[in-house]
């Protein structure tokens, strides 16, 4: 599944490029010299990454290492696996600034309608309080599903685009009856409002001046790195 940002990617997805130190764009950027070094918590399927440009400081991304479109297509043994994991993230996040908010624009397996960007799944994670839920109305009826555990999301969600929110109540979110497509980057444009933020791409910051490469041919944390339990 291609996206608009391809031409940045040596290897066809920027975060399978990231994570495979395949030429990432981290490294060209001149943001690090060892992706690794972004790697907050690991383990054997998944880690916690900076993301390239946040919204606020401690904006950070839950990233499966092999590709999937979305959290709702992940293998099922992986469940209890991610759900340690987005604690440990969740818990990392809360000690250096506060308790944060998660929010993933999930691809299903046709034309993508969620407004993600980058089609390899990643959950935002961000150290700040909004009413996502609200602006998700704008996309299409939202559903309040409580406490809702990764188990439960490919019997939800196997056959669809979504949006997922989660807030500081640990409550979840659910819009997966598109009826207004949203624009790529939905979520952080309107994070970016709502903190009278000037630019809300995580791009722009350095697009104009990074070389395309073909297809073929920050904020510092107090702990620079660390490992999760290890499933």
């Amino acid at each position: 599944m291609s996206t608009q940002f391809d031409f940045f990617s040596k290897g066809g997805c920027l975060l399978c490029d990231e994570i495979g130190n395949n030429f990432p764009l981290t490294v060209r950027l001149g943001l690090c010299e060892d992706p690794h070094d972004n790697i907050l918590l690991e383990t054997n399927n998944f880690v916690f990454l900076r993301d390239i440009s946040p919204i606020v400081p401690g904006h950070c991304l839950i990233v499966p290492k092999q590709h999937f479109p979305s959290f709702a297509k992940i293998p099922e043994r992986w469940t209890e696996e991610l759900q340690d994991f987005k604690e440990a993230c969740e818990l990392l996040i809360s000690r250096e600034y506060q308790p944060p908010l998660l929010f993933e624009h999930g691809s299903g397996p046709l034309a993508p309608r969620s407004g993600a960007c980058v089609h390899h799944a990643h959950i935002h994670v961000l150290p700040l309080t909004a009413p996502v839920d609200r602006w998700m109305g704008e996309i299409g009826p939202v559903r309040q599903v409580g406490r809702l555990s990764p188990y439960e999301l490919p019997d939800r969600l196997t056959f669809t685009d979504y949006l997922a929110y989660q807030d500081q109540d640990d409550l979840t979110f659910l819009v997966v009856e598109i009826r207004t497509r949203p624009p790529c980057q939905f979520i952080r444009r309107r994070l970016a409002e709502h903190l009278s933020l000037g630019d809300w791409r995580w791009e722009s910051a350095f697009a104009r001046g990074l070389p395309v490469v073909p297809r073929h041919s920050t904020d510092t944390f107090s702990v620079c790195s660390a490992t999760a339990a290890t499933h």
